[in-house]
């Protein structure tokens, strides 16, 4: 369109093809000025995405880490459980063994005493 309307008005074919240049010159600059301008933020983008995958890898590495560590956790949690079961096991069979002994001091004394006495009585069913 600028060049119809450039060449609107010329007095010779010299003078048109001059105004058809100038009009070409001019719109070429601006194809220049704009390709420079998109190269740059092309360029700011390609930046920014390098920055990006930058980060995108550290913290990718911080949830590996961070993985293991729930994983190690995990195990030691495991492991604890296992030994408070042991411990409460064992304190079970601790209190049966006190409950056994309770009741043999309380039922036993002097007139108890001889090799067939301890087959009479027998203990309290605890389990």
């Amino acid at each position: 369109m600028r060049v119809v309307s450039s060449l609107q008005g010329s007095t010779s074919l010299e003078d048109a093809s001059n105004r058809a240049k100038e009009v070409l010159l001019d719109f070429r600059r601006d194809l220049d000025e704009e390709h420079t301008h998109v190269r740059q933020k092309a360029e700011r983008h390609l930046q920014a995405n390098k920055v990006l995958a930058k980060a995108l890898h550290i913290l990718k590495a911080k949830l590996n880490e961070s993985q293991q560590r729930v994983d190690a956790a995990d195990a030691d949690l495991s492991s604890l459980r296992q030994r408070l079961a042991i411990a409460e096991e064992r304190a079970n069979n601790a209190e049966h063994a006190v409950s056994v002994l309770r009741w043999h001091l309380q039922h036993g004394g002097a007139a108890d005493v001889g090799p067939s006495n301890h087959l009479r009585r027998t203990p309290p069913d605890v389990f």
